[in-house]
């Protein structure tokens, strides 16, 4: 095996490659898709500051991780850091699970991690089922530097059989009742569209009139219009939609890879809240993926440790994250202690 790295701007030469492998990698995710990786860079990064490692077996690639470098810490005491790229929800290193020796993959490509490395490395988002996670945790110098940060419920499809056996186990009563009310009070339509033919400019204009009303400090779209513009335009993108007469009053954006259904944007009307149509919109998401999108097992809610999210479903993962300074001198340690100590005083 030989280690090879490719920066941003070499992407499209491994393209062929890049999604051969997601499709041989079980636990592959849409963030670490050659489609997702690709459009993120293009709209949000200069290419250099990319670095694809991969772990290659001749022509072949074996193993497959994109890490981004930039620098963190006070202005006069900077440090490069190399993690995982922005706007994810999981990340995660690509594996072929067709080679029988999977770990010998894992142990090269955090070696390769390793010689890109100036002083830091802090990978966030780390699923609980990632083999480079369990690669982390059974090495005795890196145990102690994985910590779990955070659940993700999600609701197992496969579980439950049908949508009838999974909302009489898991969904209450009373969010039974008012979604009657809101379809009987309103005779709300939902819908569900794919891709190009989801009306991205009327679900930014909602997005940002939920935010501003909120008081929460602009909308995600705000910022990167043409980055999700473009994503969502994907094939693998999807858009449930509830109208209320014609006019779209709540909206959730996910998008389907390798039969999970990453919830990643949403927003709603706040003239609907007494109707809790937040959960009304995942009610019929569900059903609708239950008995219209076959290629769907899991439902993923995104993660977030909200009480709601729990009353759909009593199955969540854990994230994890890991990091490691190689540069043990008492200065670094210095910089990183006063680092964590200033986010904590400018939160109080």
């Amino acid at each position: 095996m030989e280690i090879k790295i490719y920066s941003g701007s070499e992407i499209e030469t491994i393209k062929n490659d890049w999604n051969e492998l997601h499709s041989k990698d079980k636990h592959a995710i849409f963030y670490n898709s050659y489609s997702f990786v690709s459009i993120w860079i293009k709209h949000s990064v200069d290419p250099s500051l990319i670095q694809i490692i991969t772990v290659k077996e001749g022509n072949t690639i074996l193993g497959l991780c994109t890490l981004l470098k930039s620098n963190s810490g006070p202005r006069y005491l900077k440090k490069e850091m190399i993690s995982f790229i922005g706007g994810i929800e999981f990340g995660d290193i690509l594996i072929d699970n067709s080679f029988s020796a999977k770990q010998t993959i894992v142990k090269h490509l955090f070696k390769g991690i390793l010689s890109v490395v100036d002083s830091r490395i802090c990978l966030t988002k780390i699923p609980d089922n990632s083999l480079l996670l369990s690669y982390l945790l059974k090495t005795h110098d890196y145990n102690k530097n994985c910590v779990s940060r955070i659940e993700v419920p999600y609701v197992d499809l496969n579980k439950w059989n049908d949508f009838d056996n999974y909302k009489n186990k898991c969904l209450s009563k009373k969010l039974v009742k008012r979604r009657k009310k809101f379809s009987k009070e309103k005779d709300y339509e939902f819908s569900c569209l794919s891709g190009t033919e989801i009306p991205f400019d009327e679900i930014v204009e909602l997005h940002q009139n939920r935010a501003n009303d909120a008081n929460r400090g602009g909308s995600v779209f705000d910022s990167k219009f043409d980055l999700y513009k473009e994503l969502v335009s994907l094939d693998e993108s999807y858009c449930f939609l509830i109208r209320v007469n014609g006019l779209i009053v709540g909206y959730r954006l996910a998008f389907l890879s390798n039969g999970v259904l990453y919830s990643w944007n949403t927003a709603h009307s706040p003239q609907y809240d007494i109707y809790s149509i937040g959960q009304v919109l995942i009610y019929d998401t569900i059903e609708y993926s239950y008995n219209n999108i076959d290629d769907v097992d899991k439902y993923d809610l995104g993660g977030g440790r909200y009480s709601w999210k729990f009353e759909l479903t009593p199955d969540f993962r854990t994230i994890y994250e890991f990091r490691l300074n190689t540069k043990h001198t008492k200065l670094f340690n210095f910089v990183d202690s006063l680092e964590y100590g200033l986010r904590g005083f400018f939160k109080k």
